[in-house]
């Protein structure tokens, strides 16, 4: 699959953002915001051949989340999607959590990424 630069980022969702129609688009890669968000995981599986980057880290609080947290936001949303479809990742940017946060919750992802590979394949 070529690269694109092209993606669509979608941060929350409010009952009427969710009554609309996903526009159509010619992105490579779609970002969800899933941990302490209101994106439903359920919009996975409205984007079919996308990639889908998913927020398994709250970049809005200093907590750092658990691997087996972070697994089980990978679970659910494999629910939707195939697992070669599926990227874990931040919610957005760490730049405004400290250096050792920040490290701490991507330790964390990858942890998780890890168990998610070991248990689920």
């Amino acid at each position: 699959m070529p690269f694109s630069a092209n993606a669509l980022n979608i941060l929350a969702a409010t009952p009427a953002w969710l009554r609309m129609p996903i526009p159509t688009t010619d992105t490579f890669a779609t970002s969800l915001e899933c941990v302490n968000s209101h994106v439903p995981m359920s919009l996975i599986g409205l984007l079919s051949d996308k990639q889908i980057l998913v927020g398994a880290i709250d970049v809005a609080t200093d907590r750092v989340e658990t691997p087996e947290e972070v697994l089980g936001v990978i679970e659910d949303a494999l629910k939707y999607a195939d697992a070669e479809r599926i990227q874990p990742c931040t919610n957005c940017g760490l730049a405004p959590r400290s250096r050792a946060v920040a490290e701490a919750k991507l330790n964390a992802l990858g942890a998780g990424a890890r168990l998610a590979r070991e248990r689920l394949g």
